[in-house]
């Protein structure tokens, strides 16, 4: 059985939001700003939920 390396690699860090609901009920009406503030807060790279 082959096992894939990648699958124990961390998740990206982020804010996943509230569980079935994700970011949809408090995602801003200018996202462009949201995601400027997840970059300055997590990097190039992060995981949300939309």
């Amino acid at each position: 059985m082959n096992i894939n390396p990648a699958s124990y690699l961390p998740l990206p860090p982020g804010n996943l939001g509230l569980p079935f609901i994700g970011k949809n009920k408090i995602f801003p009406k200018n996202y462009q700003d949201y995601i400027k503030e997840m970059y300055e807060k997590y990097g190039p790279i992060y995981q949300s939920r939309i």
